[in-house]
């Protein structure tokens, strides 16, 4: 393939001036016996002072976000390692959870479970440690 060339899996794409918007809003109106049906993207609006009013995809995030420090972990045989999650909010408010870790009996936490006051760009970190083999390390975890 050349550079500056796209593989398009729908024809249908081709010549799209913009992509997808990831939620869109249907909008229903009957007048007398005739139903219309309207479909618009949900877009977040904002005036810039220089361009004027600027329309952008609504991005929703999660309320907090979970991270391994790392993107791989590897443990030769049965040697145990340390594997570490950080937690972050991306609420604006404040909210306090409870988080309690649920994991392999073969693993070990240093915070089983802790309050987590969630304001803004608050970040935690828990740690666990491998006593031995396990194949699956981590279950989930619960937000109370």
């Amino acid at each position: 393939m050349e550079e500056g060339s796209f593989v398009v899996n729908d024809i249908q794409k081709i010549g799209q001036p913009d992509v997808d918007p990831a939620y869109t809003v249907t909008y229903e109106l009957s007048f007398d016996n005739l139903k219309l049906q309207v479909r618009r993207p949900v877009l977040y609006k904002y005036t810039d002072p220089v361009k004027g009013e600027q329309y952008q995809p609504l991005a929703i995030l999660p309320a907090m976000e979970l991270k391994f420090a790392q993107d791989n972990y590897l443990f030769r045989n049965d040697a145990p390692g340390n594997v570490r999650v950080q937690f972050k909010s991306n609420r604006k408010d404040s909210i306090h959870y409870t988080i309690t870790h649920q994991y392999s009996k073969r693993w070990s936490s240093s915070r089983p479970s802790f309050a987590f006051k969630d304001h803004p760009g608050n970040e935690e970190v828990a740690e666990f440690k491998r006593i031995d083999r396990s194949k699956a390390p981590l279950k989930r975890f619960d937000f109370a």
